[in-house]
Parts: C-alpha cells; sequence; structure tokens
C-alpha cells in the first residue's frame, strides 16, 4: 500500500510532524495558564542596537500615571508633561511597545484621618520591620501594548495581578539586541514626583556593553524638610517637642521623609512663603508628618532643638539622629529622628524604592533635609560586559553649615537604597559594580561637632543577580551617621547580598510556574509560537526567538525538514496524548515552527489535550498500516 497523499504532501508524514508539534502547543496552553505574571524573558530585540555616548544623563523611559484600570485589560493614564523633553528617544505608549506597571505607593492608610498614636503601639506602621502583607505596594508586571488612543492603552492580555490606580505608573521599556553605555554616560529614570518616575529598565536579548553607568541613585522617595525656627517665634526652644508623634508646626519638628503612604508626606513646606515671624515655610498641622518615632519606612525628624533627622529604611532600617542641642549634655534629650523601617516584603518578587531622610531640627536657618532613597533598576540581558556600574544608592543629606561662628543645626538622615534587579542569561563580567548602599547623615561643621545633632545613615537597599558568573564588587552598606558616635547618631543597617539564595544561578528565561516568580530566575519565550500566543494574535510586534534563546545559551535546531524517526515514540501508546506529544520532538526537529531548540512534552489534560489524542489515534493507525505493509515514511 502507497502512503497516503494530499495535495502532493504524504499525510503519514504530516501526522508524524505535526502530531508532536500539537503536543507542545497543548503543554504550552496549560503552562500558559498556570505560570506567573512575567513571560518576557530577555525582550525581543525589536528594536535593535543601541549605543548611548555623548551625554551626561539619558532617559530611555515614558511615564505616566495609571488613574484607572478596566477588567484588567486596559488603561487609562495620565503622561508625565516632562517626557518630550526629557526622553525624546524613549518608546512610545503606541501598540507592539512593551511597558512595565508598578504600584510604588498605596500601603492603604489615610493618617490624616487617624488619631495620634501617643507611643510606638502594636500597629505594623510604626514599628520595625515594616510588614507589606495584604497590600499591592511593590508589585510589578510587564505588559504588551494592543492599542493606544486618547489616554487609553489596551493591553494583548490582561494583567495577572492586582493593581490600584492612581498610586500606579506605568512606563515604556525598549527591547534591545544589544546595548553600549559609554564611559562617562548615565542611563537613569526621571526622579520619583509622588506619582511617576524613579524606575529604569534594561533589556538586551544579546549582550550589555556598560562602561558608564545604570543608576537610580536618590530617584526614589524624597527626603523631608528640616523644621521651622521657633527661635523666631518668641521661644528659645520648642514646646511639646519631645514626642513620637505630632505635627511638625511652631517648629517642633523637623520633617519626616517620605515612604509608602503619601498621607505621611509633604513637600507644601517647601513651596509655601515664609511666615513673616518664623522666617520658615509655613508648617504642617498633619501629625503624621513629624515626631521622631518610626512610622513606615521613612526617616522621623529631629525634635526639640537641633537634633538630627533618622535615615531612611528598605533592605534594612535607617540609623537615628544625633540627639538635641542641650546645654548639659549629661541631660541631652533623646529626639533624634528616628530611622525608617526595615520594609518585610516579598522581595524579588516586589520591588521596593529606598526611604527619604528626615529633616534636622533647626533654630538658625542652618539645619539640613533629608536625603532621597534609591529608585528601582530592573537589567536581563544575555550578557553583561565592561566595567561600569549598577546602582540605586541613597543620597548624603546635606551639612548646610556655617563658614564660620559657633551657631549650627540638626542635620538631615540619609536616603535608603533602593532594589536592583540584574537578571542575566549568561555571564556579569568581573569588573562590573552593583550597589544598593544607603547614603549618609548630614555631618555637623567641625568647629562645634559636639553640640548639635549629625543625620542618622540612610539603610541598605535590596538587591538580587542572576547569573553564570558575578561581578568582583557587590555592596549593600547602610551609610553612616554624619558625625558617628557623636550625640547618639547612628549608622544605617546593612544588608548581606549572599542571604539571597533565590537569586543565585543564571537567568534561565524559562516560563514562570507558580512560585518560580520569585525566584527571579524564569520568564521567557521557548519558541516563535509561543511568543506570538503571548504577543497577542494581532499584535504588530516582531517575535524574534532565535535570537532571544541564543541570548539566553540555547543552540538553534539544525534546518531539518521534519522530525524524522523520533515521530514514532510518540505514536507508540495511542491513549496517551502526553506521550504523542513527546515523541514529535520539534525542538529536536528543527521545522520552521520550532523555532529555538526548546523543547516540551505534551499533557493528557482537558480539551487541547483530547484533540491531541484524536490526532494520535490517527498517527498511531498510520503507522500500523505502514508497519504492516512494509512501507516507511
Amino acid at each position: 500500500m502507497t502512503d497516503v497523499v494530499f495535495k502532493g504532501r504524504s499525510v503519514s508524514r504530516f501526522v508524524s510532524k505535526y502530531v508532536g508539534m500539537l503536543g507542545v502547543v497543548a503543554s504550552l496552553a496549560l503552562v500558559q495558564t498556570a505560570q506567573g505574571a512575567d513571560t518576557y524573558g530577555l525582550g525581543t530585540g525589536k528594536d535593535g542596537d543601541k549605543a548611548i555616548s555623548g551625554v551626561a544623563e539619558t532617559v530611555l523611559h515614558r511615564y505616566a500615571q495609571v488613574t484607572a484600570i478596566i477588567d484588567n485589560k486596559a488603561l487609562t493614564v495620565t503622561e508625565r508633561a516632562d517626557n518630550d523633553a526629557i526622553a525624546p528617544d524613549a518608546p512610545k505608549f503606541e501598540p507592539g511597545v512593551m511597558v512595565l506597571l508598578i504600584q510604588s505607593t498605596g500601603y492603604g492608610k489615610d493618617f490624616a484621618q487617624l488619631p495620634v498614636p501617643r507611643k510606638n503601639s502594636v500597629d505594623p506602621w510604626l514599628k520595625s520591620p515594616l510588614s507589606m502583607t495584604g497590600t499591592s505596594v511593590g508589585k510589578f508586571e510587564l505588559a504588551r501594548i494592543k492599542t493606544a488612543s486618547n489616554g487609553t492603552i489596551g493591553l494583548t492580555k490582561p494583567l495577572e495581578q492586582t493593581f490600584d490606580p492612581i498610586v500606579t505608573q506605568v512606563l515604556t521599556v525598549g527591547e534591545y539586541q544589544n546595548m553600549m553605555i559609554d564611559t562617562g554616560t548615565r542611563l537613569v529614570p526621571l526622579p520619583w514626583n509622588g506619582a511617576t518616575g524613579g524606575v529604569v529598565a534594561v533589556f538586551a536579548a544579546q549582550k550589555l556593553t556598560n562602561n558608564g553607568s545604570i543608576s537610580a541613585d536618590g530617584a526614589g522617595f524624597r527626603g523631608g524638610a528640616p523644621s521651622a525656627n521657633p527661635i523666631y517665634q518668641g521661644a528659645r526652644t520648642a514646646k511639646n517637642c519631645n514626642e513620637m508623634y505630632g505635627a511638625p508646626h511652631k517648629g517642633r519638628f523637623g520633617y519626616r521623609g517620605e515612604s509608602f503612604e503619601l498621607s505621611a508626606f509633604t513637600v507644601e513646606n517647601a513651596n509655601k512663603e515664609k511666615d513673616d515671624k518664623s522666617h520658615s515655610p509655613v508648617a504642617s498641622q498633619v501629625w503624621a508628618h513629624g515626631g521622631y518615632g518610626v512610622l513606615l519606612s521613612g526617616g522621623a525628624g529631629g525634635g526639640c532643638r537641633g537634633s538630627g533627622g533618622g535615615g531612611g529604611g528598605n533592605g534594612a532600617a535607617g540609623g537615628r539622629g544625633g540627639n538635641a542641642h542641650d546645654l548639659n549634655k549629661a541631660n541631652m534629650r533623646a529626639v533624634g529622628g528616628m530611622g525608617g523601617a526595615k520594609v518585610d516584603g516579598d522581595f524579588p518578587a516586589s520591588l521596593f524604592m529606598g526611604g527619604g531622610g528626615g529633616g534636622g531640627h533647626q533654630s538658625h536657618n542652618l539645619g539640613s533635609a533629608g536625603g532621597s532613597g534609591g529608585g528601582i533598576v530592573i537589567v536581563r540581558a544575555g550578557e553583561i560586559d565592561g566595567n561600569g556600574a549598577i546602582s540605586s544608592k541613597g543620597v548624603t543629606a546635606n551639612a548646610n553649615n556655617p563658614s564660620s561662628g559657633n551657631n549650627n543645626d540638626g542635620k538631615g538622615g540619609g536616603g535608603a537604597g533602593g532594589s536592583v534587579l540584574i537578571q542575566v542569561a549568561g555571564n556579569y563580567a568581573a569588573g562590573g559594580t552593583v550597589s544598593v548602599n544607603g547614603g549618609s547623615g548630614g555631618a555637623v561643621a567641625t568647629v562645634e561637632p559636639d553640640k548639635y545633632g549629625s543625620g542618622g545613615g540612610g539603610g541598605a537597599g535590596n538587591l538580587c543577580i542572576s547569573a553564570a558568573a558575578l561581578p568582583n564588587t557587590i555592596e549593600a552598606k547602610g551609610g553612616q551617621a554624619g558625625n558617628p558616635g557623636i550625640r547618639n547618631a547612628q549608622p544605617g543597617g546593612n544588608v548581606d547580598p549572599a542571604n539571597n539564595a533565590a537569586c543565585s544561578g543564571a537567568f534561565d528565561g524559562a516560563p514562570c510556574t507558580g512560585d518560580d516568580r520569585k525566584s527571579g530566575k524564569c520568564g521567557g519565550c521557548e519558541n516563535d509560537n509561543q511568543c506570538k500566543k503571548w504577543l497577542g494574535g494581532d499584535d504588530t510586534a516582531t517575535c524574534n526567538a532565535n535570537a532571544q534563546c541564543e541570548g539566553q545559551g540555547y543552540k538553534p535546531p539544525p534546518a531539518d525538514a521534519d522530525a524524522g524517526a523520533s515521530g514514532e515514540d510518540g505514536r507508540k501508546d495511542k491513549k496517551d496524548a502526553g506521550d504523542a506529544g513527546d515523541g514529535g520532538d520539534t525542538g529536536e526537529g528543527g521545522s520552521s515552527e520550532s523555532g529555538c531548540g526548546c523543547s516540551s512534552s505534551g499533557t493528557g489534560s482537558g480539551p487541547v489535550a483530547g484533540l491531541m489524542a484524536l490526532i494520535g489515534i490517527v498517527g498511531s493507525f498510520v503507522a500500523r498500516r505502514r508497519q504492516r505493509n512494509g512501507t516507511s515514511a
């Protein structure tokens, strides 16, 4: 008996080839249902090569505030006004563009409406570590734009996580084959402004050559302002300034650094006109803005006269600011701002900005504001070369010291380090540097370092590096106090990068399933068909799966026309559709549909698997007829 031929093609050969391939499709359909939110791997590389040189700083994102989320499939957004001026070369919000959603704030407490705590109670937001359980803060997800019109963005598939509007931002992300950053050049985000910014993301499917820096230093939560000046209000020292929580009006406290809840922070004091008597900005009446006690991850402001602000917190707690300026040193009041809380979150599945440092207390207009915390850096690349830096460090608070004389004031706390997530399929060159260090507190003038409180150091941030080989320099250190050991000013806490075992080993780029997303090692296309499925059926983006897999260390299959004899194995048992999927072995066969050599087995479950079983029966029948009649494929 001769082989059945339809339109010049062998039916048995067709079945042999496609039974296995459809088994793979069935498996991928089930993987798609179970996997985590991240399936974008190293990106498609569709934006080609990118060289950054000749300018001090470059921004490659457009940012927008998410004002509404519709059925988890569409967003209404308000673009940041300075996108065009600062980031003219960044991808626009248009079909085919990859975007990153991240919720940076929204802890869920309106502190302006809550009663004033009288002590550090059992409430988690008044303690360190700060639990993020039950909040959406720090969640992030990659998506792709399907439609974009009049401030509404449609996505190619529904979001898999829940985000809160208003406190979530979205930014466009380029997908490059190779990126080169020259010496003296910094790739940076727009600074955080309370709604957007502070995040930079780099996708290079093949190689990132970094001889400059990718930096979110000081791009995170903002530092608190110094206090008003009570001396100009007819009082030598402020009254009721030894409370852990209280409004900073009448010069009682420096201002608290920014954190996950905007109601606990204000910048209005920096914008309002100065009062005739205080010679300082008009002060806030909200209790959460002042007091030296812990509140979220922002450092507390200094209290009374001349005490320092606390450092911001993140991966570790911030350090406490120096004690107040009292003439009797034995009785100096311990009202220096406490450091911001250590954040107890689901890192690296959630990413957090560093808390801002608290402002110092002043009586002579010589106090200083707290430093800003580090932002968020995400890097994915086939490999990383060069001797450049990737960092999200907290900013050191300004000293703001007099040029002469003995009068001085309390200084601000340092900002905490932010979050850095680096995922590399191959090696990270030894000469590179990664840092999430906290910023140092502001220092008091050397002419009288023991009379006023310096700022506390910012706590270290969080970092996760998945790579086959790591750079030699990886730092997660707390910032120093402005004047270490003077008036009990304290450094920020350290983080041991080796403790994050989930980040060891190379980024494999595989689809994420279940809790795998937390490891930071997965999230890629296995072949063209799978990639196109994720991009959406009518998406205009190009999926270059072969280049992507090469960047992950996979070798493309040989150009063989069909799967050959390996297809026989899958047809031995007509009742097992999973075996039918394995038998096709399309990754090994190297057909045009197989993309990279990344194979996946079928599964005997669900309606798709039922179709696989039916095709498996047909294939088995044809194979038996061939064997009975002595024919071959």
